[in-house]
């Protein structure tokens, strides 16, 4: 599947599970915990807990986490503004952080502290337009972690394993 293709998905109703999630599972081996940063309705968050994760999902919108609710309710739901630094991420507690589709550049630091080594993040920005982050950037923030995907066109996605040591 191509970035654009994935621009497709999110029209689709329901959108199926983006497929660097996918990845990032078959990559991580085993269900661990996981978090889902800007959630939304949680298509991410519900995938991932059909699939054995132990999932927290974060957003500030209402409506949509109560969506996620009614759909998966053993997901841990948090209704949080991340701009507004309501959520703090645990440091080395999560097996897998995704962030799709949200572009907030100081969340990277505390992203990539709070993956616990040899655990994993993915996420796809927007490399053009409103609220995207420039182009090279998202593999930048993840330099001297294991690449295990990584593509960027409209679209910008990546799956990196960090470093055990």
């Amino acid at each position: 599947m191509t970035p654009s293709s994935i621009i497709t998905e999110q029209f689709q109703d329901p959108p199926p599970p983006l497929w660097v999630v996918t990845r990032a599972v078959e990559f991580a081996g085993r269900p661990g915990r996981a978090l889902d940063l800007a959630c939304g309705s949680g298509r991410h968050a519900s995938f991932l807990a059909a699939h054995g994760w132990r999932v927290t999902a974060v957003d500030r919108d209402r409506e949509a986490l109560a969506q996620l609710a009614a759909r998966s309710p053993e997901v841990e739901i948090v209704e949080a503004d991340l701009e507004s630094g309501e959520y703090r991420i645990e440091r080395g507690a999560w097996d897998l952080i995704l962030n799709t589709l949200y572009y907030q550049r100081d969340l990277y630091a505390p992203i990539r502290d709070g993956v616990r080594p040899g655990g994993l993040f993915t996420g796809v920005t927007k490399t053009t337009g409103r609220f995207a982050m420039p182009p090279g950037v998202l593999r930048e923030e993840f330099a001297g972690w294991e690449l295990l995907h990584y593509a960027e066109d409209v679209l910008a996605e990546i799956v990196v394993r960090k470093p055990t040591e």
